[in-house]
């Protein structure tokens, strides 16, 4: 590409003189692209910093997408922090701000996760709200009686495993559930009997509804507990009849520390009783700036459990990291996923996998990490590439359960739940 005269002063003065003016003003005014700096060896540091100062000092009309060149010029990376910049200088409660906003998602140039969880622009809930990621009519239906029916539950039955998956929301609990089911739907392995209260049945249902569309589904409320009773078919062809519960450890610990009062006595006779119990604690790869209030809320949670004597029925506990696709390891053995696994917990939940450690070899029940991944996931529009792989060993994990026979069932947890009543 020849140069205009004009062009050719202005890119020998910046060379020589580092003129950060002369060339924001060639770029504003369309004498120069991005391109064309570029192809004459002007460094892409330097043409970031101008770049930047033209957004910081309002240069910009609409979105930074009128700078030409910036797609074939700038990285991901570059791009995304670009487009934060410039939203940052619009009012965010504004609707200018959300056009722009979909503008960029729209266009790649910022994605969900770098403004919601890692810079806190906005929250899930009004991201949701201005892309409509909203959740279907039944199901905002189902979550609305759900509290109530919740205190409603049926006896917990004998022989039974109950099965707690317990984090703190965004952490992929919910993720994990819909995962499951949706597995085991596909391959004919479960089936829910028919009761009085099975409502968590709908709302599962509903939400793996997203999945066959291959679409992420939205996150639920901190307030929102599934319940639900199936029958699981195992690899050798075994019914294993679980009581299966998805909740925020955020509400557990809000129970906890208002004497339960949150927690439907109903509920509780799941903890009680003396079938089975497995529990879940579900750990997110990706959200580190967290790993200390996730670390200690589940902490907290074992150590309740000890107190109230439920690990004394407890076969396995195991720590799933969820949101492993963002190792870079999926396409790894498992056995290097597997040390990856545990040298990530020892650096960031060292004493929580400790003590499952110690509680294991003092209480004889199983201790297992998995890693645990829906597959890829687009981090613009949330749609999904399915990898069942890590699906499929939790399965087989549960495959493994031994179903227990018992005439009776206990109740020790007065203590933990009435004391201070």
């Amino acid at each position: 590409m020849s140069l205009s005269q004009e062009q050719k002063i202005i890119l020998t003065k910046f060379n020589l003189e580092n003129n950060f003016d002369l060339l924001e003003k060639a770029l504003s005014e369309r004498i120069l692209s991005l391109e064309i700096c570029k192809s004459n060896d002007i460094e892409i540091s330097k043409l970031l910093e101008v770049v930047s100062n033209i957004i910081l000092k309002g240069g910009i009309k609409e979105s930074i997408l009128e700078i030409e060149g910036l797609h074939n010029v700038f990285n991901e990376n570059q791009k995304c922090k670009l487009s934060y910049l410039h939203l940052n200088q619009l009012d965010i409660k504004s609707e200018n701000f959300e056009r722009i906003l979909r503008r960029y998602v729209d266009n790649r140039l910022i994605y969900k996760d770098f403004i919601v969880l890692e810079k806190k622009m906005i929250d899930e809930k009004r991201y949701n709200q201005i892309f409509r990621i909203e959740l279907g009519p039944s199901i905002v239906e189902a979550v609305k009686i759900y509290r109530e029916k919740f205190n409603d539950l049926p006896e917990p039955g004998l022989n039974k495993t109950n099965i707690f998956v317990i984090g703190l929301v965004g952490s992929g609990k919910t993720v994990l559930t819909i995962a499951l089911f949706n597995y085991l739907f596909n391959r004919g392995l479960y089936e829910f009997p028919v009761l009085g209260n099975n409502i968590g049945k709908e709302i599962i249902e509903d939400l793996m509804g997203y999945f066959r569309e291959g679409h992420l589904a939205p996150a639920t409320p901190e307030s929102m507990a599934l319940y639900v009773s199936a029958n699981i078919k195992s690899k050798s062809n075994q019914t294993i009849p679980i009581n299966f519960f998805d909740l925020s450890g955020e509400i557990f610990q809000q129970s906890k520390n208002k004497n339960f009062s949150d927690m439907p006595h109903n509920f509780r006779k799941y903890l009680e009783h003396d079938n089975n119990k497995v529990f879940l604690f579900t750990i997110d790869y990706q959200s580190v700036n967290t790993a200390f209030r996730q670390a200690t809320t589940l902490t907290s949670i074992l150590t309740s459990l000890k107190e109230a004597k439920v690990l004394n029925y407890t076969i396995s506990i195991c720590l799933v990291i969820t949101k492993w696709d963002c190792s870079g390891l999926t396409d790894q053995s498992f056995d290097i996923q597997k040390e990856h696994a545990h040298n990530f917990l020892n650096s960031h939940y060292l004493q929580l996998k400790n003590l499952c450690a110690e509680y294991s070899s003092e209480f004889g029940f199983e201790f297992k990490i998995f890693p645990f991944s829906l597959g890829m996931i687009d981090k613009y529009d949330q749609t999904i590439n399915f990898n069942y792989v890590y699906t499929e060993n939790l399965y087989n994990w549960i495959s493994t359960f031994p179903i227990k026979k018992t005439n009776n069932s206990n109740n020790f947890l007065g203590k933990l739940f009435s004391s201070n009543k």
